[in-house]
Protein backbone atom coordinates (compact mmCIF):
# COMPACT_ATOMS: atom_id res chain seq x y z
CA UNK A 1 0.00 0.00 0.00
CA UNK A 2 1.66 3.48 -0.34
CA UNK A 3 2.53 5.92 2.45
CA UNK A 4 0.39 8.93 2.95
CA UNK A 5 0.40 11.69 0.64
CA UNK A 6 2.28 14.57 1.12
CA UNK A 7 0.58 17.69 1.34
CA UNK A 8 -1.38 19.31 -1.86
CA UNK A 9 0.92 21.86 -3.55
CA UNK A 10 -0.39 25.46 -3.44
CA UNK A 11 -0.54 25.62 -7.12
CA UNK A 12 -2.89 22.42 -7.02
CA UNK A 13 -5.20 24.51 -4.01
CA UNK A 14 -6.02 26.99 -6.69
CA UNK A 15 -6.78 24.40 -9.45
CA UNK A 16 -10.91 24.82 -10.13
CA UNK A 17 -10.65 20.95 -11.17
CA UNK A 18 -9.22 20.32 -7.60
CA UNK A 19 -10.77 22.69 -5.42
CA UNK A 20 -13.51 21.44 -3.12
CA UNK A 21 -17.16 22.55 -3.53
CA UNK A 22 -20.57 21.22 -2.50
CA UNK A 23 -21.72 20.61 -6.65
CA UNK A 24 -19.19 17.79 -6.43
CA UNK A 25 -21.70 15.43 -4.67
CA UNK A 26 -24.47 16.40 -7.85
CA UNK A 27 -24.18 15.43 -11.40
CA UNK A 28 -26.64 17.58 -12.92
CA UNK A 29 -25.95 20.16 -14.14
CA UNK A 30 -23.38 19.31 -16.78
CA UNK A 31 -20.38 21.40 -16.15
CA UNK A 32 -17.94 20.34 -18.14
CA UNK A 33 -19.59 18.91 -21.61
CA UNK A 34 -16.10 17.35 -22.60
CA UNK A 35 -15.49 15.61 -19.25
CA UNK A 36 -19.28 14.42 -19.80
CA UNK A 37 -18.56 13.30 -23.24
CA UNK A 38 -15.42 11.07 -22.19
CA UNK A 39 -17.43 9.12 -19.32
CA UNK A 40 -20.57 8.46 -21.86
CA UNK A 41 -17.93 7.35 -24.00
CA UNK A 42 -16.35 4.90 -21.60
CA UNK A 43 -19.99 3.51 -20.44
CA UNK A 44 -21.04 3.04 -24.48
CA UNK A 45 -17.43 0.98 -25.11
CA UNK A 46 -18.73 -1.32 -21.52
CA UNK A 47 -17.43 -5.32 -21.83
CA UNK A 48 -17.18 -8.10 -19.50
CA UNK A 49 -14.41 -10.51 -20.39
CA UNK A 50 -16.97 -13.31 -20.68
CA UNK A 51 -17.39 -12.07 -24.16
CA UNK A 52 -13.99 -13.18 -25.26
CA UNK A 53 -13.86 -16.62 -26.59
CA UNK A 54 -10.42 -18.56 -25.09
CA UNK A 55 -11.38 -21.69 -26.61
CA UNK A 56 -8.63 -21.40 -29.82
CA UNK A 57 -6.10 -20.02 -27.26
CA UNK A 58 -4.85 -23.08 -25.78
CA UNK A 59 -4.59 -25.15 -29.04
CA UNK A 60 -2.59 -22.25 -30.37
CA UNK A 61 -0.27 -21.86 -27.06
CA UNK A 62 0.45 -25.42 -27.12
CA UNK A 63 1.00 -26.00 -30.99
CA UNK A 64 1.63 -23.26 -33.03
CA UNK A 65 3.69 -21.09 -29.97
CA UNK A 66 7.58 -21.33 -29.73
CA UNK A 67 9.01 -21.77 -25.95
CA UNK A 68 10.32 -18.15 -26.72
CA UNK A 69 6.69 -17.01 -27.85
CA UNK A 70 5.29 -18.31 -24.60
CA UNK A 71 7.81 -17.01 -22.52
CA UNK A 72 7.04 -13.53 -23.99
CA UNK A 73 3.07 -13.68 -23.55
CA UNK A 74 3.66 -15.15 -20.03
CA UNK A 75 5.65 -12.29 -19.02
CA UNK A 76 3.45 -9.27 -20.50
CA UNK A 77 0.55 -10.64 -19.28
CA UNK A 78 2.14 -10.78 -16.04
CA UNK A 79 2.90 -7.39 -16.62
CA UNK A 80 -0.38 -6.19 -17.40
CA UNK A 81 -1.92 -7.80 -14.99
CA UNK A 82 0.01 -6.43 -12.21
CA UNK A 83 0.36 -2.73 -13.82
CA UNK A 84 -4.03 -2.47 -13.77
CA UNK A 85 -3.68 -2.81 -9.91
CA UNK A 86 -1.03 -0.07 -9.64
CA UNK A 87 -3.71 1.89 -12.22
CA UNK A 88 -6.34 1.05 -9.71
CA UNK A 89 -4.40 1.80 -6.70
CA UNK A 90 -3.47 5.58 -7.83
CA UNK A 91 -7.31 6.25 -9.13
CA UNK A 92 -8.61 4.63 -5.61
CA UNK A 93 -6.09 6.24 -3.48
CA UNK A 94 -5.38 9.54 -5.41
CA UNK A 95 -6.75 10.71 -8.14
CA UNK A 96 -10.39 9.70 -6.65
CA UNK A 97 -9.29 12.12 -3.82
CA UNK A 98 -7.63 15.05 -6.43
CA UNK A 99 -10.34 15.50 -8.20
CA UNK A 100 -13.24 17.46 -7.44
CA UNK A 101 -15.55 17.54 -10.56
CA UNK A 102 -18.23 15.23 -10.60
CA UNK A 103 -17.94 14.35 -14.35
CA UNK A 104 -14.16 13.34 -13.88
CA UNK A 105 -15.29 11.32 -10.75
CA UNK A 106 -17.96 9.33 -12.74
CA UNK A 107 -15.06 9.03 -15.56
CA UNK A 108 -12.66 7.57 -12.76
CA UNK A 109 -15.23 5.78 -11.07
CA UNK A 110 -16.35 4.27 -14.39
CA UNK A 111 -12.53 3.48 -15.44
CA UNK A 112 -12.50 1.77 -12.04
CA UNK A 113 -14.89 -0.74 -13.08
CA UNK A 114 -13.16 -1.48 -16.28
CA UNK A 115 -9.40 -1.57 -15.08
CA UNK A 116 -10.97 -4.77 -13.09
CA UNK A 117 -12.38 -6.36 -15.91
CA UNK A 118 -8.76 -5.75 -17.33
CA UNK A 119 -6.80 -7.23 -14.46
CA UNK A 120 -9.79 -10.30 -14.81
CA UNK A 121 -9.15 -10.64 -18.31
CA UNK A 122 -5.62 -11.24 -17.84
CA UNK A 123 -5.96 -13.40 -15.09
CA UNK A 124 -7.83 -15.73 -17.27
CA UNK A 125 -5.58 -15.32 -19.67
CA UNK A 126 -2.75 -16.80 -17.56
CA UNK A 127 -4.81 -19.26 -16.27
CA UNK A 128 -6.05 -20.49 -19.56
CA UNK A 129 -2.29 -20.77 -20.84
CA UNK A 130 -0.22 -21.79 -17.61
CA UNK A 131 -1.09 -25.25 -16.28
CA UNK A 132 2.23 -25.53 -13.82
CA UNK A 133 1.49 -23.97 -10.37
CA UNK A 134 4.66 -22.50 -9.10
CA UNK A 135 4.90 -20.69 -12.44
CA UNK A 136 1.45 -19.95 -12.41
CA UNK A 137 1.77 -18.00 -8.72
CA UNK A 138 5.18 -16.94 -10.05
CA UNK A 139 3.47 -14.66 -12.69
CA UNK A 140 0.83 -13.69 -10.83
CA UNK A 141 3.66 -12.28 -8.06
CA UNK A 142 5.38 -10.49 -11.06
CA UNK A 143 6.16 -6.93 -9.09
CA UNK A 144 8.15 -9.76 -6.82
CA UNK A 145 9.38 -12.24 -8.62
CA UNK A 146 10.28 -10.39 -12.42
CA UNK A 147 12.98 -7.68 -12.35
CA UNK A 148 11.80 -6.28 -15.71
CA UNK A 149 8.23 -6.02 -14.24
CA UNK A 150 9.51 -4.95 -10.68
CA UNK A 151 11.11 -1.57 -12.58
CA UNK A 152 7.91 -0.50 -14.41
CA UNK A 153 5.97 -1.12 -11.34
CA UNK A 154 8.24 0.99 -9.06
CA UNK A 155 8.20 3.81 -11.95
CA UNK A 156 4.34 3.80 -11.93
CA UNK A 157 4.26 3.67 -7.60
CA UNK A 158 6.42 6.63 -6.95
CA UNK A 159 4.00 8.91 -8.46
CA UNK A 160 1.36 7.43 -6.21
CA UNK A 161 3.83 7.78 -2.72
CA UNK A 162 5.24 11.14 -4.05
CA UNK A 163 4.18 14.67 -3.29
CA UNK A 164 4.35 15.95 -6.45
CA UNK A 165 1.69 18.47 -8.12
CA UNK A 166 -1.66 17.29 -9.63
CA UNK A 167 -0.17 18.26 -13.18
CA UNK A 168 2.92 15.44 -13.02
CA UNK A 169 1.22 12.70 -11.79
CA UNK A 170 -1.32 13.05 -14.36
CA UNK A 171 1.21 13.36 -16.89
CA UNK A 172 2.92 10.51 -15.42
CA UNK A 173 0.20 7.99 -15.52
CA UNK A 174 -0.73 8.60 -19.23
CA UNK A 175 2.73 7.64 -19.71
CA UNK A 176 1.84 4.36 -17.46
CA UNK A 177 -1.40 3.75 -19.97
CA UNK A 178 0.05 5.40 -23.23
CA UNK A 179 3.61 4.63 -23.09
CA UNK A 180 4.30 1.52 -20.68
CA UNK A 181 1.72 -0.72 -22.60
CA UNK A 182 2.26 0.29 -26.48
CA UNK A 183 5.27 -2.52 -27.01
CA UNK A 184 3.37 -5.25 -25.20
CA UNK A 185 0.37 -4.30 -27.07
CA UNK A 186 2.12 -3.98 -30.47
CA UNK A 187 3.79 -7.26 -29.94
CA UNK A 188 0.27 -9.20 -29.41
CA UNK A 189 -1.06 -7.47 -32.07
CA UNK A 190 1.72 -9.30 -34.35
CA UNK A 191 0.55 -12.06 -33.35
CA UNK A 192 -3.05 -11.22 -34.73
CA UNK A 193 -1.11 -10.56 -37.80
CA UNK A 194 0.03 -13.90 -37.80
CA UNK A 195 -3.47 -15.66 -36.86
CA UNK A 196 -2.47 -16.86 -34.07
CA UNK A 197 -4.17 -16.46 -30.46
CA UNK A 198 -7.55 -15.09 -31.24
CA UNK A 199 -8.91 -14.81 -27.45
CA UNK A 200 -5.80 -12.65 -26.45
CA UNK A 201 -5.40 -10.51 -29.23
CA UNK A 202 -9.77 -9.87 -29.04
CA UNK A 203 -9.27 -8.84 -25.79
CA UNK A 204 -6.10 -6.86 -26.15
CA UNK A 205 -7.94 -5.10 -28.77
CA UNK A 206 -10.74 -4.00 -26.68
CA UNK A 207 -8.34 -3.26 -24.37
CA UNK A 208 -5.94 -1.01 -25.86
CA UNK A 209 -9.06 0.66 -27.07
CA UNK A 210 -9.53 1.25 -22.99
CA UNK A 211 -6.00 2.22 -22.31
CA UNK A 212 -6.32 4.76 -25.08
CA UNK A 213 -9.43 6.82 -23.93
CA UNK A 214 -7.96 6.58 -20.35
CA UNK A 215 -4.93 8.07 -21.72
CA UNK A 216 -6.81 10.73 -23.74
CA UNK A 217 -8.68 11.70 -20.73
CA UNK A 218 -5.54 12.60 -19.07
CA UNK A 219 -4.51 15.18 -22.07
CA UNK A 220 -8.35 16.07 -21.28
CA UNK A 221 -8.02 16.92 -18.12
CA UNK A 222 -4.02 18.34 -18.23
CA UNK A 223 -5.51 20.66 -20.82
CA UNK A 224 -7.99 22.16 -18.79
CA UNK A 225 -5.44 22.48 -15.35
CA UNK A 226 -4.58 26.03 -15.57
CA UNK A 227 -1.08 25.68 -14.24
CA UNK A 228 0.72 23.85 -16.42
CA UNK A 229 4.12 21.96 -16.91
CA UNK A 230 7.00 23.77 -18.38
CA UNK A 231 8.51 21.97 -21.40
CA UNK A 232 10.98 20.81 -20.55
CA UNK A 233 9.76 18.91 -17.21
CA UNK A 234 7.28 17.01 -19.40
CA UNK A 235 10.19 16.03 -21.71
CA UNK A 236 11.84 14.63 -18.32
CA UNK A 237 8.62 12.49 -17.54
CA UNK A 238 8.34 11.10 -21.19
CA UNK A 239 11.70 10.52 -21.97
CA UNK A 240 11.74 8.74 -18.62
CA UNK A 241 8.93 6.54 -19.26
CA UNK A 242 10.34 5.69 -22.69
CA UNK A 243 13.44 4.66 -21.60
CA UNK A 244 12.31 2.32 -19.24
CA UNK A 245 9.28 0.78 -22.08
CA UNK A 246 12.39 0.72 -24.48
CA UNK A 247 14.35 -1.99 -22.03
CA UNK A 248 11.50 -3.62 -21.45
CA UNK A 249 10.34 -4.72 -24.35
CA UNK A 250 13.85 -4.50 -26.29
CA UNK A 251 16.46 -5.80 -23.74
CA UNK A 252 14.30 -7.35 -20.60
CA UNK A 253 12.04 -9.18 -22.51
CA UNK A 254 12.63 -8.76 -26.09
CA UNK A 255 10.26 -8.56 -28.69
CA UNK A 256 12.82 -10.43 -31.14
CA UNK A 257 11.30 -13.91 -29.02
CA UNK A 258 8.08 -13.38 -31.28
CA UNK A 259 9.73 -12.13 -34.38
CA UNK A 260 10.45 -8.62 -34.15
CA UNK A 261 12.50 -6.15 -35.03
CA UNK A 262 14.08 -4.57 -31.49
CA UNK A 263 15.06 -1.31 -33.61
CA UNK A 264 11.47 -1.07 -35.36
CA UNK A 265 9.85 -1.48 -31.41
CA UNK A 266 12.39 1.12 -30.17
CA UNK A 267 11.36 3.41 -32.90
CA UNK A 268 7.64 2.47 -32.74
CA UNK A 269 8.03 3.80 -28.57
CA UNK A 270 9.28 6.21 -29.62
CA UNK A 271 6.59 7.65 -32.30
CA UNK A 272 3.81 6.63 -29.54
CA UNK A 273 5.89 8.88 -26.81
CA UNK A 274 5.70 12.17 -29.54
CA UNK A 275 1.64 11.38 -30.53
CA UNK A 276 1.07 11.61 -26.37
CA UNK A 277 3.66 14.72 -26.05
CA UNK A 278 1.16 16.45 -28.87
CA UNK A 279 -1.66 15.59 -27.25
CA UNK A 280 -0.50 16.94 -24.06
CA UNK A 281 0.37 20.29 -26.10
CA UNK A 282 3.82 19.87 -26.31
CA UNK A 283 6.41 19.66 -29.42
CA UNK A 284 7.98 16.02 -30.91
CA UNK A 285 10.88 15.02 -28.91
CA UNK A 286 12.04 11.75 -31.32
CA UNK A 287 10.24 13.24 -34.47
CA UNK A 288 10.36 9.18 -36.06
CA UNK A 289 8.18 7.65 -38.11
CA UNK A 290 5.55 5.09 -37.23
CA UNK A 291 7.24 1.80 -38.73
CA UNK A 292 4.26 -0.46 -38.35
CA UNK A 293 1.51 0.85 -40.45
CA UNK A 294 -0.38 -2.08 -39.40
CA UNK A 295 -1.07 -0.67 -36.13
CA UNK A 296 -3.05 2.36 -37.35
CA UNK A 297 -5.40 -0.32 -37.22
CA UNK A 298 -5.73 0.03 -33.62
CA UNK A 299 -4.41 3.36 -33.32
CA UNK A 300 -3.14 2.99 -30.29
CA UNK A 301 -1.80 6.72 -30.56
CA UNK A 302 -4.44 8.11 -31.90
CA UNK A 303 -6.60 6.22 -29.52
CA UNK A 304 -9.02 4.09 -31.50
CA UNK A 305 -11.94 5.61 -33.85
CA UNK A 306 -12.30 8.46 -31.13
CA UNK A 307 -14.92 5.99 -29.85
CA UNK A 308 -17.16 6.51 -32.56
CA UNK A 309 -17.16 2.68 -33.38
CA UNK A 310 -14.38 0.20 -32.98
CA UNK A 311 -13.85 -3.19 -35.09
CA UNK A 312 -15.16 -5.22 -32.33
CA UNK A 313 -18.21 -3.34 -31.62
CA UNK A 314 -19.11 -3.88 -28.68
CA UNK A 315 -20.14 -0.13 -27.83
CA UNK A 316 -23.49 0.28 -26.19
CA UNK A 317 -25.28 1.81 -28.98
CA UNK A 318 -27.77 4.12 -27.00
CA UNK A 319 -25.63 5.50 -24.84
CA UNK A 320 -23.96 6.90 -27.72
CA UNK A 321 -26.72 8.32 -29.25
CA UNK A 322 -27.68 10.12 -25.80
CA UNK A 323 -25.09 12.89 -25.85
CA UNK A 324 -26.37 16.13 -27.31
CA UNK A 325 -24.39 19.14 -26.72
CA UNK A 326 -23.40 17.23 -23.45
CA UNK A 327 -26.80 16.78 -21.95
CA UNK A 328 -28.77 13.80 -21.52
CA UNK A 329 -31.36 12.83 -24.50
CA UNK A 330 -32.65 10.10 -26.08
CA UNK A 331 -31.79 7.18 -24.41
CA UNK A 332 -33.37 4.56 -26.77
CA UNK A 333 -31.97 2.69 -30.04
CA UNK A 334 -34.35 2.91 -32.52
CA UNK A 335 -34.65 2.46 -36.15
CA UNK A 336 -37.19 4.34 -37.92
CA UNK A 337 -38.16 4.22 -42.17
CA UNK A 338 -37.37 7.17 -43.78
CA UNK A 339 -40.49 7.93 -46.85
CA UNK A 340 -38.33 9.16 -49.26
CA UNK A 341 -41.05 11.10 -51.95
CA UNK A 342 -40.97 10.43 -55.80
CA UNK A 343 -39.66 13.59 -57.28
CA UNK A 344 -36.63 13.81 -54.89
CA UNK A 345 -33.55 13.23 -56.76
CA UNK A 346 -30.99 10.72 -56.03
CA UNK A 347 -28.23 13.63 -54.97
CA UNK A 348 -30.92 14.42 -52.45
CA UNK A 349 -31.71 11.74 -51.81
CA UNK A 350 -28.24 10.34 -50.95
CA UNK A 351 -28.12 13.41 -48.76
CA UNK A 352 -31.31 12.82 -46.79
CA UNK A 353 -29.40 9.36 -45.68
CA UNK A 354 -26.31 11.31 -44.65
CA UNK A 355 -27.90 13.23 -42.75
CA UNK A 356 -28.48 10.13 -40.15
CA UNK A 357 -25.23 8.77 -41.11
CA UNK A 358 -25.99 5.98 -43.34
CA UNK A 359 -23.18 4.46 -45.13
CA UNK A 360 -25.88 3.34 -47.44
CA UNK A 361 -29.90 3.64 -48.35
CA UNK A 362 -30.49 0.39 -49.80
CA UNK A 363 -34.30 1.63 -51.12
CA UNK A 364 -36.11 -0.95 -52.86
CA UNK A 365 -39.06 -0.92 -52.71
CA UNK A 366 -40.69 -2.95 -50.03
CA UNK A 367 -43.32 -5.87 -50.06
CA UNK A 368 -46.35 -5.78 -48.15
CA UNK A 369 -46.44 -6.31 -44.63
CA UNK A 370 -49.37 -8.14 -42.95
CA UNK A 371 -50.85 -5.64 -40.26
CA UNK A 372 -51.65 -8.96 -38.09
CA UNK A 373 -48.21 -9.78 -38.06
CA UNK A 374 -46.98 -11.99 -35.00
CA UNK A 375 -43.50 -12.29 -34.98
CA UNK A 376 -42.31 -9.35 -32.19
CA UNK A 377 -39.09 -8.61 -34.93
CA UNK A 378 -41.57 -7.33 -37.42
CA UNK A 379 -42.94 -4.00 -37.87
CA UNK A 380 -46.70 -3.30 -38.97
CA UNK A 381 -45.54 0.52 -40.73
CA UNK A 382 -47.73 3.63 -40.56
CA UNK A 383 -50.01 4.07 -43.48
CA UNK A 384 -48.54 6.43 -46.12
CA UNK A 385 -50.54 6.79 -49.70
CA UNK A 386 -48.65 4.60 -52.36
CA UNK A 387 -47.65 7.42 -54.54
CA UNK A 388 -45.63 8.36 -51.82
CA UNK A 389 -44.13 5.43 -50.25
CA UNK A 390 -40.94 5.22 -51.63
CA UNK A 391 -38.22 2.49 -50.46
CA UNK A 392 -38.15 2.55 -47.01
CA UNK A 393 -34.58 3.04 -46.59
CA UNK A 394 -33.77 1.37 -42.80
CA UNK A 395 -31.65 4.21 -40.93
CA UNK A 396 -30.08 2.71 -37.64
CA UNK A 397 -27.79 4.51 -35.07
CA UNK A 398 -25.90 1.83 -34.40
CA UNK A 399 -23.15 3.55 -32.24
CA UNK A 400 -22.09 6.52 -33.91
CA UNK A 401 -23.01 9.64 -32.28
CA UNK A 402 -25.20 11.80 -34.74
CA UNK A 403 -28.11 13.28 -31.88
CA UNK A 404 -27.75 16.93 -33.63
CA UNK A 405 -28.99 15.62 -37.00
CA UNK A 406 -32.07 13.57 -35.33
CA UNK A 407 -32.81 16.72 -33.17
CA UNK A 408 -33.52 19.26 -36.28
CA UNK A 409 -35.22 16.62 -37.48
CA UNK A 410 -37.42 16.64 -34.92
CA UNK A 411 -37.18 19.95 -32.89
CA UNK A 412 -35.45 21.33 -30.46
CA UNK A 413 -37.63 19.95 -27.63
CA UNK A 414 -39.59 17.26 -29.18
CA UNK A 415 -39.06 14.15 -28.27
CA UNK A 416 -39.24 10.89 -29.96
CA UNK A 417 -40.95 8.13 -28.50
CA UNK A 418 -40.78 5.21 -30.83
CA UNK A 419 -42.28 2.77 -28.43
CA UNK A 420 -45.23 4.83 -27.99
CA UNK A 421 -46.23 5.55 -31.57
CA UNK A 422 -48.21 2.29 -31.77
CA UNK A 423 -45.58 0.04 -34.28
CA UNK A 424 -43.39 -2.49 -33.64
CA UNK A 425 -40.14 -2.34 -35.08
CA UNK A 426 -38.00 -4.21 -38.17
CA UNK A 427 -34.52 -4.05 -37.65
CA UNK A 428 -31.67 -6.45 -38.96
CA UNK A 429 -29.55 -8.67 -36.66
CA UNK A 430 -25.93 -8.48 -36.55
CA UNK A 431 -25.67 -12.14 -34.74
CA UNK A 432 -28.47 -13.82 -37.63
CA UNK A 433 -26.12 -13.85 -40.43
CA UNK A 434 -25.82 -17.45 -41.28
CA UNK A 435 -25.21 -18.37 -45.26
CA UNK A 436 -25.67 -14.47 -45.67
CA UNK A 437 -23.36 -13.26 -48.53
CA UNK A 438 -21.37 -10.50 -49.14
CA UNK A 439 -19.84 -8.83 -52.50
CA UNK A 440 -17.07 -6.41 -51.59
CA UNK A 441 -16.14 -3.77 -54.60
CA UNK A 442 -12.50 -2.06 -53.17
CA UNK A 443 -11.23 0.56 -55.05
CA UNK A 444 -7.21 0.20 -55.65
CA UNK A 445 -6.71 4.38 -55.75
CA UNK A 446 -5.45 5.70 -52.86
CA UNK A 447 -4.46 1.91 -52.23
CA UNK A 448 -3.24 2.97 -48.48
CA UNK A 449 -6.20 3.72 -47.30
CA UNK A 450 -8.58 1.53 -49.37
CA UNK A 451 -6.50 -1.64 -47.83
CA UNK A 452 -6.65 -0.09 -43.97
CA UNK A 453 -10.35 0.06 -45.15
CA UNK A 454 -10.54 -3.47 -46.17
CA UNK A 455 -9.03 -5.07 -43.69
CA UNK A 456 -10.78 -3.19 -41.29
CA UNK A 457 -13.98 -4.60 -42.92
CA UNK A 458 -12.93 -8.21 -43.21
CA UNK A 459 -12.10 -8.45 -39.90
CA UNK A 460 -15.30 -7.02 -39.01
CA UNK A 461 -16.97 -9.78 -41.31
CA UNK A 462 -15.03 -12.61 -39.12
CA UNK A 463 -15.70 -10.96 -36.27
CA UNK A 464 -19.18 -11.72 -36.99
CA UNK A 465 -18.75 -15.02 -38.08
CA UNK A 466 -19.12 -14.45 -41.85
CA UNK A 467 -17.39 -17.28 -43.54
CA UNK A 468 -15.16 -16.50 -45.61
CA UNK A 469 -16.14 -18.71 -48.56
CA UNK A 470 -19.32 -16.15 -48.05
CA UNK A 471 -16.55 -13.01 -49.47
CA UNK A 472 -16.02 -12.58 -52.66
CA UNK A 473 -14.01 -9.18 -52.89
CA UNK A 474 -13.32 -7.35 -56.26
CA UNK A 475 -10.45 -4.81 -56.92
CA UNK A 476 -11.12 -1.99 -59.63
CA UNK A 477 -9.15 0.55 -60.30
CA UNK A 478 -11.00 3.89 -58.74
CA UNK A 479 -14.03 4.77 -56.88
CA UNK A 480 -15.55 6.22 -60.61
CA UNK A 481 -15.56 2.51 -61.44
CA UNK A 482 -16.72 1.38 -58.14
CA UNK A 483 -20.87 1.49 -58.33
CA UNK A 484 -21.16 -0.04 -61.99
CA UNK A 485 -19.26 -3.28 -60.55
CA UNK A 486 -21.26 -2.81 -57.18
CA UNK A 487 -24.29 -2.86 -59.61
CA UNK A 488 -22.89 -6.30 -61.35
CA UNK A 489 -22.72 -7.93 -58.47
CA UNK A 490 -25.68 -7.48 -57.00
CA UNK A 491 -27.94 -8.30 -60.34
CA UNK A 492 -26.24 -11.65 -59.89
CA UNK A 493 -28.06 -12.83 -57.74
CA UNK A 494 -25.24 -14.18 -55.40
CA UNK A 495 -25.02 -11.79 -52.77
CA UNK A 496 -27.37 -10.77 -50.04
CA UNK A 497 -25.52 -7.35 -49.97
CA UNK A 498 -22.57 -5.40 -51.49
CA UNK A 499 -20.22 -3.43 -49.59
CA UNK A 500 -18.60 -0.49 -51.60
CA UNK A 501 -15.06 0.93 -50.57
CA UNK A 502 -13.21 3.69 -51.84
CA UNK A 503 -11.26 6.46 -50.92
CA UNK A 504 -11.88 9.83 -52.69
CA UNK A 505 -9.14 12.94 -51.80
CA UNK A 506 -9.52 16.56 -52.78
CA UNK A 507 -6.74 18.12 -55.29
CA UNK A 508 -6.39 21.26 -56.94
CA UNK A 509 -9.32 20.71 -59.49
CA UNK A 510 -12.98 20.12 -59.25
CA UNK A 511 -12.31 16.40 -60.11
CA UNK A 512 -12.53 15.09 -56.82
CA UNK A 513 -16.63 17.00 -56.77
CA UNK A 514 -17.55 14.59 -59.84
CA UNK A 515 -15.45 11.52 -58.62
CA UNK A 516 -17.27 12.13 -55.35
CA UNK A 517 -20.96 12.85 -56.45
CA UNK A 518 -20.86 10.43 -59.07
CA UNK A 519 -19.62 7.48 -56.57
CA UNK A 520 -22.34 8.51 -53.82
CA UNK A 521 -24.94 8.40 -56.16
CA UNK A 522 -23.75 5.18 -58.22
CA UNK A 523 -23.93 3.34 -55.31
CA UNK A 524 -27.20 4.54 -54.20
CA UNK A 525 -28.59 3.99 -57.52
CA UNK A 526 -26.60 0.56 -58.07
CA UNK A 527 -28.71 -0.70 -54.72
CA UNK A 528 -32.09 0.72 -56.42
CA UNK A 529 -31.48 -1.23 -59.33
CA UNK A 530 -29.99 -4.50 -57.77
CA UNK A 531 -33.08 -4.56 -54.87
CA UNK A 532 -30.42 -5.62 -52.31
CA UNK A 533 -28.37 -3.12 -49.92
CA UNK A 534 -25.24 -1.26 -50.98
CA UNK A 535 -23.26 0.25 -48.64
CA UNK A 536 -21.53 3.57 -49.64
CA UNK A 537 -17.87 3.01 -47.50
CA UNK A 538 -16.08 5.13 -50.08
CA UNK A 539 -14.50 8.09 -48.03
CA UNK A 540 -14.69 11.83 -49.41
CA UNK A 541 -11.77 13.68 -47.63
CA UNK A 542 -9.84 16.93 -47.72
CA UNK A 543 -6.63 15.56 -47.61
CA UNK A 544 -4.40 12.67 -46.99
CA UNK A 545 -4.90 12.52 -42.94
CA UNK A 546 -7.99 13.10 -42.68
CA UNK A 547 -8.61 9.86 -44.82
CA UNK A 548 -6.03 7.90 -42.80
CA UNK A 549 -7.66 9.25 -39.55
CA UNK A 550 -10.99 7.42 -41.25
CA UNK A 551 -9.01 4.67 -41.68
CA UNK A 552 -8.04 2.57 -38.87
CA UNK A 553 -7.15 6.37 -36.97
CA UNK A 554 -8.77 8.67 -34.94
CA UNK A 555 -12.18 8.83 -36.47
CA UNK A 556 -12.05 5.31 -36.61
CA UNK A 557 -12.01 2.79 -39.69
CA UNK A 558 -14.79 3.15 -41.79
CA UNK A 559 -14.57 0.16 -43.48
CA UNK A 560 -15.53 -1.51 -40.58
CA UNK A 561 -18.11 0.55 -40.16
CA UNK A 562 -19.75 -0.15 -42.83
CA UNK A 563 -19.15 -3.89 -42.69
CA UNK A 564 -21.51 -3.93 -39.77
CA UNK A 565 -24.26 -2.05 -41.56
CA UNK A 566 -23.64 -4.28 -44.43
CA UNK A 567 -24.32 -7.71 -42.27
CA UNK A 568 -27.44 -5.45 -40.64
CA UNK A 569 -29.17 -4.44 -43.79
CA UNK A 570 -28.66 -7.77 -45.48
CA UNK A 571 -30.11 -9.56 -42.18
CA UNK A 572 -32.85 -7.15 -42.40
CA UNK A 573 -33.83 -7.74 -45.88
CA UNK A 574 -33.20 -11.88 -45.64
CA UNK A 575 -35.48 -12.13 -42.33
CA UNK A 576 -37.99 -9.41 -42.30
CA UNK A 577 -38.05 -7.64 -46.02
CA UNK A 578 -37.47 -10.29 -48.68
Amino acid sequence: MPSAPALVPACDAEEPLLAESSDRFSMFPIRYPQIWEFYKKAVASFWTAEEVDLSADARHWDSALSPDERHFISHVLAFFAASDGIVLENLASRFMSDVQVAEARAFYGFQIAIENIHSEMYSLLLETYIRDGAEKDRLFRAIETVPAVRRKADWAMRWIDGGERFAERLVAFACVEGIFFSGSFCAIFWLKKRGLMPGLTFSNELISRDEGLHCDFACLLYDLLRGKLDEGRVREIVADAVDIEREFVCDALPVALVGMNGGLMSQYIEFVADRLLMALGHKKMYNVANPFDWMELISLQGKTNFFEKRVGDYQKASVMSSLNGGAAANHEQFYIFLLIPEAMPPNSRAAAGQIFGIHAAAMAAPPAISSTATNSSCARLPSAPAARRRAPAAVSFPSSPRPSALSTLAGPSRRLDVAAAGHQKLMGSLTSNEGLRFGVVVARFNEVVTNLLLQGALETFERYSVKAENITVVSVPGSFEVPITAQKLGKSGKFDAILCIGAVIRGDTTHYDAVANSAASGVLNAGLSAGIPCVFGVLTCEDMDQALNRAGGKAGNKGAEAALTAIEMASLFRHHLG
